[in-house]
């Protein structure tokens, strides 16, 4: 009886093993991808992504010493072909704040400077707005509040381990 339970327990700690061995393994693909991302400023999977907004707004808000925001948009477009003629498209942007709570954009060829968030709204020609994390990351801090009604969405929880890495990677390179 003693031999099974002792088997038991070794074969636990051998899948235990096993299994952290992965969360390693996933977690050093990550850090390399988004780290590259962040000392490169260019995104690792452009086909997939609808902007370069979490690398250059990320970087601005770093060097500035401004804070991040993290906002899921839902904006009225005009119906085409090409969007399946839909009136609305959700939208994921990271933008920087400042000391003020004016907005700076540089993504997307934009050069958003000290905008007040009522006039970025009208120019985004935004209808419904919801905040998903924001925080911030200079020289000398960095903090992420993920808002606790939004934490399932996935885009709040990958900015997570994002913005994570994007930090580190902006204290050793910048």
């Amino acid at each position: 009886m003693k031999l099974k339970i002792k088997n038991l327990f070794i074969k636990l700690i051998k899948w235990i093993l096993i299994a952290v061995g992965i969360l390693i393994f996933i977690f050093a693909i990550l850090f390399f991808m988004f780290g590259s991302e962040a000392k490169n400023q260019i995104e690792f999977n452009k086909d997939k992504s609808a902007g370069d907004c979490r690398i250059l707004n990320t970087a601005f808000a770093y060097d500035k010493n401004y804070k991040f925001e993290i906002h899921s948009f839902i904006q009225k477009v005009t119906p085409t072909k090409e969007n399946g003629f839909k009136e609305f498209k959700k939208l994921i942007h990271v933008y920087a704040v400042d000391e003020n709570n004016r907005i700076y954009d540089i993504s997307n060829g934009a050069n958003i400077q000290n905008m007040s968030y009522e006039d970025y709204f009208k120019l985004g020609n935004y209808v419904y707005d919801e905040l998903l994390v924001s925080g911030e990351m200079n020289k000398n801090h960095f903090y992420i509040n993920l808002e606790y009604d939004n934490i399932i969405e996935s885009p709040a929880l990958g900015s997570f381990f994002a913005l994570s890495i994007y930090y580190f990677t902006y204290k050793i390179y910048r």
